[in-house]
């Protein structure tokens, strides 16, 4: 890297991506990352009920629904 890179440089500032999971406002920055497919993967898992589910060992319909 030498000054006139640095010179040349352009930051930039993208729009934030977001989504509402249960009660909560998720927000991720694209497009690089895998933020978007956090923001994916917690509306799928919006549509399970996992109030019931045991999540404190191993359950293996647990485990299907959230990995």
């Amino acid at each position: 890297m030498t000054v006139e890179d640095l010179k040349n440089h352009m930051t930039t500032f993208e729009e934030p991506i977001k989504t509402e999971y249960k009660s909560h406002v998720v927000w991720e920055i694209p497009p690089n990352g895998q933020g978007i497919t956090a923001l994916m993967a917690l509306n799928i898992l919006e549509e399970f009920d996992l109030k019931g589910e045991p999540m404190f060992y191993i359950c293996l319909s647990y485990f299907f629904k959230t990995i």
